[in-house]
């Protein structure tokens, strides 16, 4: 199967990604999940810059 572009939206930012079909379901979940997490790390640090948010330490 040959990858095919899927828009995904990771903390506000519309990202197309080559995804192979079977492959789709995988990484909408892998998206939201980090969305989650970038959304519970804002919480915490009360840091609102995204590429702040995304470079801090875990």
């Amino acid at each position: 199967m040959s990858a095919q572009p899927v828009d995904i939206q990771i903390f506000g930012r519309s990202l197309r990604v080559n995804c192979p079909p079977d492959q789709r379901d995988a990484l909408n979940q892998a998206a939201d999940d980090l969305n989650q997490r970038l959304q519970d790390l804002k919480v915490r640090t009360r840091v609102t810059n995204t590429e702040q948010l995304v470079s801090l330490p875990h």
